[in-house]
C-alpha cells in the first residue's frame, strides 16, 4: 500500500512537471478578454486592420507598449503563475494601423 502511494505521487509529480514544461500549466493561469480564443487569434493576417482584429478578438487588456503600438490580449492571473508561467498574446500594427505581427510566447517567472 505504501509503495503505491509513492509511486502514485511521483507519476503525479512527473506530469506536473511535464505539463509546466510544455506550457499547459501556463495556459490555465492566464486570463484572456471575453471572447478571445486561439482559433480567433490564429485567422489574425498581417495586414489586417486594427478595426478587423478588434472584431475577431474583442477589445484587449491594453493597447500600447512603448515604442510599439501592440494590443495585449494577455495577462497573469494570479500569484502561482510565478511558478507556472502564463502565456503572453499580443498584436502589433504599423503606422497605418495594419497588423505587422502576432505573438503568442511561453513566459515564467
Amino acid at each position: 500500500m505504501k509503495k503505491s502511494i509513492i509511486f502514485l505521487c511521483v507519476l503525479i509529480l512527473i506530469l506536473g512537471l511535464f505539463l509546466v514544461y510544455k506550457g499547459y500549466a501556463a495556459s490555465f493561469f492566464t486570463e484572456y478578454p471575453a471572447g478571445f480564443s486561439k482559433e480567433k487569434f490564429l485567422k489574425i493576417e498581417k495586414g489586417m486592420d486594427v478595426n478587423d482584429v478588434h472584431y475577431y478578438l474583442g477589445a484587449p487588456f491594453l493597447n500600447s507598449t512603448p515604442g510599439l503600438k501592440c494590443d495585449w490580449y494577455s495577462k497573469g492571473r494570479g500569484k502561482l503563475t510565478d511558478y507556472f508561467g502564463w502565456v503572453s498574446v499580443r498584436v502589433c500594427y504599423d503606422e497605418k494601423e495594419k497588423v505587422q505581427e502576432k505573438v503568442r510566447n511561453v513566459f515564467f517567472n
